[in-house]
Order: C-alpha cells, then structure tokens, then sequence
C-alpha cells in the first residue's frame, strides 16, 4: 500500500487495525461461550494484518535516508522492534496480579495486555495526524560520513550490479529472515520453559513466572549493547560479515543447549541465551534488514519489504510449532544450528556471486577503455581531428 498511498495514511490505517484486534481481544473473554475463541480467533488474524506497518516503517525509512546510511538507521528501528519483542514480556509482571472491572470488562493478567495495546495504538494514531512531517525526504537526511571501508562494501553500491544479482541477493536475504526471526520466536516460545526447568520452579507458580519474564527482560537489555555495537563499528564491518557473526552467534548458543540437555544448569542457560537473545538474534535481524534495502538500491521498498515481513511472518507461525511438535527440545535446537550453517553457506555463495559479478563489469571497464584509446589522436576519424563539414559529408553520402 505504501508504494499507491502516503506512508502517513498507511500508518494510521494499520494503527486503526490493529486498535480494532486489540478490542475485539478485551471482549472475547465476556463471549467465551457464544464464540469468544471466534472472536480471539479474528482479533489475533487483525493484529497480524495490522502488524504489517512494520514494514512500512523499513520502506519508509528506505526512503529517507541514502544506501550507505542505511544500517545506522534501520538498526534503530530494528532496536525499538527489539524493544518489544525482548523486553515488554518482562512489563508483564506488572499486571500479573491485576483482577479489576472497568466499565463491563474484566481485566485481568491475560486481559490487561490488551488494553494497554489499545491506548498504545491510539496514541500512535494521534502522533500521526499531529506530528508525523511527511515531507521529509532522503535530500533532509545528514550528510553521510566518508569512510574507505564502507565504500568497498559492495551491497553500498547496488546500482552496479547485474538485475540478476539484484533478484538473487533478494531472495538470499528473505531466506536469511526467515531462518532469523524464525529461531527468535522459536526462544521466545522455550525461553520460560527453560529458564523453569534450569532453576526447577513450579511452572504453576504465577512468581516463578515472573521471575523467568524479568529473567528475559534482563538479557532483552543486554541485547541493546548489541545494537549499539553495530551503531559504533557499522565502519569496520561489512554487512556480510556482521550476518556472518551473528548467525555465528546463534549457532554456538544453541550448541550450548543441546550439550547435555537432560543436567541443564543455570549458568549454562544464562550463557546460551546470552548467546542467542543478546548477540545472536539482535545484529542478525537488524543487519539482514538493512542489506536486504540496500541491495534494492532506490527501488521502491514497500511490496518488497512487505514480502521481507511476509517471510518472517510464515517463519513465526512454522518454527514455534516445532517445541510442541517435538517435545524434546534438542532435535529443535539442532534445527536452528542447521538452520544457522545454511544460513552462512547461502551468504558465503552469495558473496562470491557479487564478487564474481563485479570482476565482470570491471573487465568490460577496461575493455571499453581499451577500445577507446585504440583511436589516435591523430587519426582523421578522431573527434579532435572532426569539423562540422566532416559530419555533412558523411551524412550525403550515408544518403
């Protein structure tokens, strides 16, 4: 819609979607006899149609700022992303004990969340009408910092490369989120389970719940030195290296889980989550975020990213199946750690297809200059050595 419609109109209608979700959510617990898993059922199906603007927000940032600035600001945005998906399950203690009634409704622990999502909405609604500037275009953005090494990266350049590599580098990226918000909403699904059987609490115990939510919420805040370190170094590191590390990331933390699964301890976990939740998954989502803009160049970015949020939808609804599909966790860690090495293979292949694509246009380069200094300067043909009358003679006897 953003590539028909104003990026401000999508946003407020999006926002009004999910307000809708958010609602019907609030009242499916009154009609749980008369429909109220229906109703949950529509509720979580307009959220997730709402949830879309997120890629909206990527097209738009796409759209302001040039290709090699890029990754600064779209792994600020994948931070504020992160900021709910890692820290707000913590927020969660907070209406752990909540069991009110506002006008008809029954606020609860499972209820509460709801409406907080609803005055979020309306309040995103409300700063877009009064204070979102669509004017604002790539020429307002900063000028960008000149750097050697970010220069030789070639995803800051995709405006020479061949349409083919352009399509393929597409489809490389969309793999590589699938693989990485899949694997992050695999942890977000096991990442309480494992914490209760790590310190062996009673998972019916509303405070060993808590604990494991604040738990996550910590290591959610470690994640942000993450974010930050690929704000400090995004000059010393291509974007298929710092892929490279956090696929790498996400691959030792899950080794780390299936050592042993049966006499997990404590430190161990804390280690491969610090792994996964921390490292991993934070420069891996952001960065393939931001290579996959920047291999598009200036195209339009909306359906594009839309298909890149698609992606990561699917893999949010498939892998999170896999813990209750396989109770033992172990095989679904080994999953991810498959997941993680085809990951790098595909990157590592892609790599050198731009490579290889690039050598290419550098030698029809030199081919061209070369056939260019084969006319002398002091050849009659040469341009130098051309009048007008040169170019009538020719032209009558062309005729």
């Amino acid at each position: 819609m953003c590539d028909r419609y104003s990026f401000k109109f999508v946003y407020i209608f999006s926002s009004a979607i999910c307000l809708v979700g958010n609602f019907i959510y609030l009242l499916a617990e009154l009609n749980i006899a008369n429909g109220g898993l229906y109703m949950l059922a529509v509720s979580r199906f307009l959220i997730g149609f709402g949830a879309g603007n997120r890629s909206v927000c990527r097209a738009n940032v796409a759209a302001m700022t040039t290709v090699g600035q890029r990754l600064k600001y779209i792994t600020i945005l994948a931070a504020v992303v992160f900021l709910g998906y890692a820290l707000t399950p913590g927020l969660g203690s907070l209406v752990a004990n909540v069991d009110v009634h506002v006008l008809g409704i029954h606020l609860n622990r499972f209820t509460s969340p709801g409406l907080i999502l609803i005055l979020l909405n309306a309040l995103t609604i409300v700063s877009m009408m009064t204070a979102f500037d669509e004017s604002i275009a790539r020429q307002d953005a900063p000028p960008e910092s000149p750097n050697n090494r970010a220069s030789s990266n070639p995803l800051n350049d995709p405006t020479n490369l061949p349409e083919h590599v352009v399509n393929i580098g597409a489809l490389v990226f969309i793999f590589l989120n699938f693989n990485a918000r899949g694997i992050l909403s695999v942890f977000e699904t096991v990442n309480i389970p494992l914490f209760l059987k790590a310190t062996g609490s009673d998972p019916a115990s509303v405070e060993a719940v808590v604990t494991a939510s604040n738990f996550q919420f910590y290591l959610g805040l470690l994640g942000l030195i993450s974010y930050f370190s690929i704000e400090r170094f995004r000059h010393t590191l291509s974007d298929v290296s710092w892929l490279h590390l956090g696929f790498s990331m996400l691959t030792i933390g899950n080794i780390f889980l299936v050592v042993a699964p049966n006499d997990m301890s404590f430190a161990r976990l804390t280690i491969a989550e610090l792994f996964v939740w921390s490292i991993g998954c934070p420069i891996s989502t952001a960065v393939v975020i931001a290579a996959f803009s920047k291999i598009l160049g200036g195209r339009p970015q909306g359906t594009l990213m839309g298909l890149l949020g698609s992606a990561a939808s699917v893999s949010r609804i498939i892998l999170p199946l896999l813990p209750a599909a396989i109770p033992p966790l172990t095989p679904v860690f080994w999953i991810n750690i498959v997941l993680c090495v085809v990951s790098m293979a595909s990157l590592w292949w892609f790599s050198g297809v731009v490579h290889r694509a690039q050598a290419a246009i550098e030698t029809d380069s030199e081919k061209g200059l070369l056939n260019s200094s084969a006319v002398q300067d002091d050849d009659p043909r040469s341009p130098l050595f051309s009048e007008a009358k040169d170019f009538e003679e020719d032209a009558t006897t062309t005729r």
